[in-house]
């Protein structure tokens, strides 16, 4: 008999953030009013079965065989500025926390819209 179990010394170093459902109309925002670097980073997570990390992580040199026709188009059309398939427009590579802040920032204003919006109809 077990008296104590192997996984209790083990520890967790990196916890992935779950993914998160998206309604059409956030999207829609996010597509007509976020930066443009934001919508790409969302529609990857969305339509992968990657982490925010991973598709910053992206470079040209990767395997992209492994994603869909879908997939493989869109990352084609994305311009190569670096080794990072994802950067700012100087070509730097782009930092999580930034993109958590200006994802952070943009909800608030979605939020603010939408509130307005429902207010403004009644």
């Amino acid at each position: 008999m077990i008296l104590v179990s192997p996984f209790d010394k083990v520890s967790v170093k990196y916890k992935a953030e779950p993914k998160k459902a998206y309604s059409p109309e956030y999207l829609e925002a996010l597509y007509l009013y976020s930066p443009y670097l934001l919508y790409r980073i969302i529609w990857l997570e969305i339509n992968t079965d990657l982490s925010r990390k991973e598709i910053l992580e992206l470079k040209w040199s990767d395997d992209l065989s492994r994603f869909n026709s879908s997939i493989q188009l869109f990352i084609s059309l994305l311009p190569k500025r670096s080794e990072y398939i994802l950067t700012n427009r100087k070509g730097k590579k782009v930092d999580r926390n930034l993109v958590r802040h200006r994802l952070k920032v943009f909800e608030e204003r979605f939020l603010s819209l939408v509130l307005h919006s429902l207010l403004s109809q009644k």
